[in-house]
């Protein structure tokens, strides 16, 4: 992964609330990475982190 502004989707398949999976149970969560040139306004359901 390159160095840069990335927008992050996490989808989660597991229920840690009653311990159910969705959809396929080898599977526990999918992060999917899109790489974005600038940071503009946030919505209020929008958070914005930094991880070094």
């Amino acid at each position: 992964m390159k160095h840069g502004l990335y927008k992050v989707e996490i989808v989660q398949f597991y229920n840690a609330d009653n311990g159910k999976h969705i959809g396929d149970d080898k599977i526990n969560m999918i992060l999917n990475f899109m790489k974005i040139s600038d940071v503009g306004a946030n919505a209020d359901k929008v958070i914005w982190c930094s991880y070094i």
